[in-house]
Order: C-alpha cells, then structure tokens, then sequence
C-alpha cells in the first residue's frame, strides 16, 4: 500500500492533484485523512495539446461564478514512470522538465535578453488557464498549490498574472519544484517578488529536482517566493521527490532548515506582506503625507519586530548551546575527579596536586567554557535587547505623532479596519 503523504493541510490539499478522476467535474476532492477540498469546477486537461494539467476546486457548485469567494487551482506535476509510454509522459519530461533544467542550468552561461521569454508551451497553457479560471470567477481570491513540474507552472502562471489579478492571490504552496525565477523577465521576476511573502516555495535538499536553479546559502534570494528549505528524512529517489521524506516539528509545521539569517529574511518577507497589500490599496491616487508617515511606520515596525524575533530566538539558542557546553564541561570535571582504578599509592589531593601542575583545573576545564560562553551570549541578549528597543521607539513615536495628530489617528483607524 502507498505510504500517505504528510499529514499537513496544504501539502494534503497540493497532492489532491494526484488523484484518480480529477478531469471529471463535480468530482468532489478529499485529502488521504477525510477532508473536503471542495469540487472540481474547471478542468484544463490537455487543452492546448502540451500537456498541462490544471483544475479548479470551489466550495459550492451551485453558486453563480460572480458569487464565488474563494477557488484552489491545482497544478498537476509529472506524470509517473508507469506513463513512460504515453503522451502525457513525453509532455510532461522531454518537453518540459528536461528542458527547464537546461535552461536553467546554461543560462547563467549564455544569458537570454531579460525580455525574453524562456518558458515553455505547457508552462503558457498553464498560465492561460489560471488566466480563464481568474476570469470565470471575477470576485474570488485564489490559493495555488503545485508540485513538481506543477510548481514551475504555478510559478509562471503567477509571474503572468496582470497587476489587478496578481491582488487576489491568496496564497501559493508549491513543493519540489525546480527553481525558474532565472528564466522569467524583469517585469515577470517583478510581479512574482510583488507577492513574494504569499508564496510558500518547500525545497528538500536531498531531492535533485528540488535543487535545480537552487542555492541553500542564498535562501529565499532569487527564488520565486520564500523558500523553505526541508530538514527531510532520506528516501529513495521517486519517495524523496514525492514528499514522503518530509517530517512536522513540534508546532505542526512542516520541518525546515533555516538558518538564523534565512529564517530572519523569511519573516520578513512574510511580515511585509500585509504592508504591501496596505501599500497597494493607498497609492492608486497617489500618496498623500499622512499615507506615506503611516506607510513608513508600518514598514520599520514589520522589520523592526521581524528581525526582533530572529535576535531573540538567536539569544535564546546561544544559551541553550551555552548551557549545555558548561554542562558538558562539569561531566568532565567530575570524571578527571575520579579516581584511576590503576593509582593506589597517592591520596586524592596528590593526584588534584599532579593535574594542577599540568594546568588541568576547575576553571581550565569548566571555567574557561563558562567564560567563553557568557560573552557569546552577552552579545545575543544585547543584541535581542537592542531590537526590542529599537520596536519600542518606533511605536512610541508613533502613539507621540498620534497624539498630537488626530486626523492621521482616525485616517490609521480607516485605512486598517478591512484588514
């Protein structure tokens, strides 16, 4: 029996796309553990011919398309290798994936103009039809879920999206997926970074797809959203990719990687994503003086409690590493204590006496370890204390400008109160 995949709502929703029957409209989707996707209301299977697989999902089938709040679009990924045969395969590996790779893998080599368009004609097609979907369905916002070949054409949809479309994205998990960020156009790199903080892009280190355009030293940078780099379990190479590696951490979450900068850079980017949709609704009449104060506080505070928290989670590991070295450094203190089974004729305060000479004492051994230490995590806690302040400044200026500024206080009250 096939091993289910992890028990985590969004890559439970992401891998509905694989299921039997998914061409079939008012076919209802349920994920491995029970819980209603909704159903499937469009279908884009083949369309144009190269070979995309897409499906949109709405809670109600009975409502009118203007009604409709909310769709998932699913970007099905490659076909498997029981398909080696078939069109769908040759679709799918000859005339895109394979392709993809190399493209990305010359362009830094034999760069294209930065207009120029490098995708390929399923990775269109799957654009056009998140496009129609977007159309059908003129008040929904949009969440997107792909993996694999799926993610690519998640992400090239999105990079296509018209400036009005790309604000009703919701949301978007992708899994495995190469990295195309390289092959779009400025405009395009433009328009996925617009929404950067709503993509949530799963890598796993340990599956070659996944790394292809991919550097784990640069995170999230060039990449098509945040990055979230997998601390997965070893699998074989068709498990590895399918996301069976994956683990939960102790909140539930998918289990990452991340390094203290990455993860700093990560909460930002998500922090920044509410500023940006504030940003977007105020300066389509242009800025006035209040928007722009009101849009700079906004902006430093987000950065300010992001890179606070990272200081703080930095603090709070450096003394847990601090600790557990002094602790380390004790077991040894009590081990040099004892005494040697071999050495019968001098007393305890002799052998203390003998090590002593040799420079082996309390404060070489556990003294020095706390020494050390306690500066790293001075420099954590001040650090940490630092950022807090710098919070605390910027929100006490603000409450000052708010006082003294009624109007700016009742406009804040107006421009937040939708979201």
């Amino acid at each position: 029996m096939k091993d289910k995949y992890l028990n985590e709502d969004n890559l439970q929703i992401a891998m509905t796309e694989y299921q039997p029957n998914m061409d079939k409209v008012e076919r209802r989707v349920q994920t491995e553990y029970g819980k209603t996707v909704g159903y499937v209301s469009k279908v884009y299977d083949n369309t144009s011919g190269a070979g995309e697989q897409v499906y949109a999902v709405v809670d109600n089938l009975n409502q009118k398309p203007s009604e409709v709040e909310e769709v998932t679009v699913l970007f099905r990924g490659s076909a498997g290798p029981d398909k080696v045969l078939t069109e769908d395969f040759r679709n799918d590996w000859l005339e895109n994936d394979m392709v993809l790779a190399n493209r990305i893998w010359t362009e830094e080599k034999t760069p294209y103009p930065r207009n120029y368009d490098q995708s390929t004609a399923q990775l269109r097609a799957a654009s056009d039809a998140l496009n129609k979907i977007m159309k059908t369905y003129p008040n929904a916002k949009v969440n997107l879920y792909g993996h694999s070949l799926g993610s690519m054409n998640a992400q090239y949809a999105m990079a296509n999206l018209s400036e009005k479309a790309l604000n009703r994205v919701n949301s978007a998990h992708i899994y495995n997926g190469p990295n195309i960020y390289s092959l779009l156009s400025d405009e395009q790199q433009e328009k996925v970074d617009a929404i950067k903080g709503k993509i949530y892009n799963y890598a796993d280190p340990k599956d070659m797809i996944s790394m292809v355009g991919r550097d784990i030293s640069q995170g999230s940078e060039g990449a098509v959203g945040v990055v979230y780099y997998v601390d997965s379990q070893s699998k074989g190479f068709a498990d590895q990719h399918m996301t069976l590696g994956y683990a939960l951490d102790k909140e539930g979450k998918i289990k990452v990687l991340n390094t203290i900068e990455t993860a700093a850079l990560n909460k930002v980017y998500t922090g920044m994503e509410t500023y940006q949709q504030l940003k977007a609704s105020l300066s389509s009449g242009g800025l006035t003086g209040h928007e722009q104060v009101y849009l700079d506080y906004s902006q430093a505070s987000v950065i300010a409690a992001s890179l606070g928290t990272i200081a703080q989670e930095a603090y709070e590991q450096t003394k847990a590493i601090r600790d557990e070295a002094v602790a380390e450094a004790e077991d040894v203190w009590e081990d040099i204590k004892r005494r040697p089974f071999s050495v019968t004729h001098l007393t305890d305060e002799e052998i203390m006496a003998i090590y002593a000479e040799e420079g082996v004492t309390y404060e070489s051994v556990v003294g020095e370890v706390t020494d050390y230490f306690d500066k790293k995590v001075k420099v954590a806690q001040e650090l940490a204390e630092a950022f807090s302040r710098l919070s605390q400044e910027i929100e006490t200026g603000m409450q000052a400008l708010l006082a003294e500024d009624t109007t700016l206080a009742g406009e804040i009250v107006q421009w937040t109160s939708g979201t």
